[in-house]
């Protein structure tokens, strides 16, 4: 279970990593961590596992997010140019 501890740490976290590491480098090392501690049978390292994979689900959910945003700006862009030619 997540704790109010566990939730501050990763809002924190989220809002400093890419100062030391880019994205594709954060889900790479996530997606290492989580396999490395789910193949456990220690409870305490399937519980690290399952918070590696909430913040794994929240990284990949802000980049789409991202994503979707910055698509509509270019398509938006990319309409106006082509209505500037027609």
């Amino acid at each position: 279970m997540f704790t109010v501890t566990d939730f501050l740490y990763q809002e924190a976290f989220l809002a400093t990593y890419r100062t030391f590491m880019d994205p594709s480098q954060l889900i790479k090392k996530l997606l290492y961590r989580y396999t490395q501690l789910s193949r456990s049978s220690d409870g305490q390292k399937r519980k690290l596992a399952n918070n590696t994979f909430s913040l794994l689900v929240r990284v990949v959910n802000e980049l789409w997010y991202y994503l979707r945003v910055l698509l509509t700006y270019l398509i938006t862009y990319l309409m106006v140019i082509d209505s500037h030619f027609y």
